[in-house]
């Protein structure tokens, strides 16, 4: 959920937005927040920012995977949503489809993941980058067909 600075995280509000957009839209989705120890607080204030509804629905595993374990479970998802973070590189490895924020600064010709456009997607910071340009991202990966 976080980045190496702060000027490259997408922000508690923006992720609480999209929770709700992905979650009104598949009835049957789940959520997980997932980080480091470290970030489990970050990621309570995503959770608890949420109407309750749909508290059932997000889980945060922050601190509950370490790194020999986090590519298993970044295998169970359909689609990761991160910023330019180690994570997002492991899912290039693996073809896990992914969504990649790039702000503040960061640049996906550098840093990004170079393989396979179809399952990756890079938003890259032209303009304040918006829940729904990122729930437009994740529905082109998941309901191309």
């Amino acid at each position: 959920m976080r980045t190496s600075k702060v000027t490259r995280e997408w922000g508690i509000e923006n992720f609480a937005n999209l929770a709700i957009m992905l979650l009104d839209f598949q009835e049957d989705l789940e959520i997980f927040l997932s980080g480091t120890q470290t970030e489990k607080k970050y990621c309570q204030k995503i959770y608890t920012s949420l109407p309750p509804n749909y508290h059932l629905r997000i889980h945060n595993v922050c601190g509950l995977y370490p790194l020999d374990e986090l590519p298993y479970f970044l295998k169970s998802l359909d689609c990761f949503i991160t910023g330019d973070t180690g994570p997002m590189h492991l899912c290039g490895a693996l073809e896990i489809p992914s969504i990649a924020l790039f702000l503040g600064g960061a640049q996906p010709k550098l840093s990004g993941i170079l393989q396979d456009r179809a399952i990756h997607k890079e938003i890259e910071q032209q303009s304040p980058i918006t829940p729904h340009q990122v729930f437009e991202a994740w529905k082109s990966l998941n309901h191309s067909s």
